[in-house]
């Protein structure tokens, strides 16, 4: 269970290149209450290109009650070319309680370069309760 203020700690990790095994230090926090503390072994992963694989650290986001807090960590997404297989990760979001405010956030996605298949991924979101609407992806 991560906590807003948990998640806080991933936005310096923006606009890094992280390896598969750099990531690997986060498939142990899956499901952790995490302290400040707990976070500061990440700091060594700032200003770190993210692969495939790299993604799946996204992973802990499985089944969560996602609040704008959150949906912060998603931030690192900016200015990112995402392949089909990047977007994979988006599809564990799905029945997700979201937020305006927690889709507000994804507007951020805007400058990526998406592939149709990309764009797939994100169906899945359609049986989230939605605040602003499902389509509101779409309106780009």
């Amino acid at each position: 269970m991560l906590t807003g203020a948990s998640w806080d700690a991933l936005r310096p990790l923006n606009n890094c290149v992280l390896t598969g095994a750099s990531w690997d230090t986060l498939r142990l926090l899956n499901n952790c209450v995490l302290t400040g503390a707990s976070w500061d072994a990440l700091r060594p992963l700032n200003n770190c290109v993210l692969t495939g694989a790299s993604w799946d650290a996204l992973r802990l986001l499985n089944n969560c009650v996602l609040t704008t807090a959150i949906w912060d960590a998603l931030r690192l997404l900016n200015n990112c070319v995402l392949t089909g297989a990047s977007w994979d990760v988006l599809r564990l979001l799905n029945n997700c309680v979201l937020t305006r405010a927690s889709w507000d956030a994804l507007r951020l996605l805007d400058n990526c370069v998406l592939t149709g298949a990309s764009c797939d991924a994100l169906r899945p979101l359609n049986n989230c309760v939605l605040t602003r609407g499902v389509g509101t992806l779409y309106d780009y």
